[in-house]
């Protein structure tokens, strides 16, 4: 049976996750710092490896596109989309503020509100419900969260600077998640989820920075 090969790095924790069909064979999250870490391509190699396959096994790739950490993230781009080359398989890329709302959010919940750093005082946020974006922005943390949330009754938060997000909402019941990234295992179920979706589905994908059509 071909695999699916799913590809986390848009935090300092990468991750990669193996599946035949619809069940998980492998996974793996191992922290770039970590002393004798190489690459995420080592990384997918040991995983197949140790799961008694190789990358000719491969049928389709998945990978976090970002926002996050942009030099992790365009290591785990760039990597995804060689390999989907090389190989001639399909790609899907999904980005870190959908998976993390959905890892983070549950049935019947307030909207999550997910916040990334982007540097200079600036964060990338989105407002979703079930799991999808209503709303997507770009720009400072004091102007974007109430922008997004401060007309809510409640909403939950992750990502990073949820204390912060509390206190720019003081009218606002804000219910803490405790997810601050999103794990390799959300954006395999994602891929899983869109199997049978052409349109999901392409030659390569590209990073989501703050030039992105989805922050203007």
């Amino acid at each position: 049976m071909k695999l699916t090969l799913s590809i986390e790095t848009s935090s300092s924790d990468y991750g990669v996750a193996l599946s035949a069909g619809r069940d998980l064979v492998r996974h793996q999250t191992v922290s770039r710092l970590t002393p004798g870490f190489v690459n995420v391509g080592e990384l997918a190699a040991a995983t197949l490896r140790e799961a008694g396959h190789g990358f000719e096994d491969l049928e389709r790739l998945a990978v976090n596109v970002g926002p996050g950490n942009l030099g992790s993230v365009r290591a785990g781009v760039s990597y995804a989309n060689g390999l989907a080359f090389s190989l001639q398989v399909p790609v899907l890329g999904v980005d870190s503020l959908t998976l993390t709302a959905i890892q983070a959010g549950r049935p019947g919940g307030p909207p999550v509100l997910c916040v990334r750093n982007a540097g200079g005082g600036n964060i990338y946020a989105g407002l979703f419900r079930e799991g999808t974006a209503e709303l997507m922005r770009h720009g400072p943390l004091p102007t974007v969260v109430p922008e997004l949330a401060g007309q809510l009754p409640a909403v939950s938060v992750a990502g990073v600077f949820r204390q912060q997000v509390a206190r720019l909402l003081p009218d606002v019941a804000v219910e803490d998640t405790g997810v601050e990234f999103p794990s390799v295992l959300t954006l395999h179920e994602v891929a899983l989820a869109r199997w049978d979706d052409p349109s999901e589905w392409a030659d390569f994908v590209s990073p989501l920075t703050d030039a992105s059509a989805a922050f203007q």
